[in-house]
């Protein structure tokens, strides 16, 4: 039972990582703005770790899947891909 849990609560951080972002985007603050990468990151990893110590099927490979695809969209792509993107000549 408390396996399942672990990977609700995985999947639940996933989608409230996903609100944030999208209300980010939007322009609604619901954090300020130093602590939403922070807390997108945070959220992320510990979601990811939950889901892994979770119960396996479908919930578990949709927190891992949805966890390890916003670490790479906050981490990778701002960090490694962008400063190549908007550098100048």
């Amino acid at each position: 039972m408390i396996k399942k849990s672990l990977s609700t609560i995985g999947l639940i951080l996933f989608i409230i990582n996903v609100i944030l972002i999208l209300f980010f985007i939007n322009g609604v603050d619901l954090v300020p703005d130093q602590v939403v990468f922070p807390i997108w990151i945070g959220g992320s990893i510990l979601g990811l770790v939950l889901t892994i110590l979770g119960k396996k099927g479908l919930l578990r490979v949709i927190g891992i899947t949805g966890n390890l695809l916003f670490l790479c969209l906050v981490i990778i792509f701002p960090v490694i891909i962008a400063p190549f993107l908007f550098s100048g000549p």
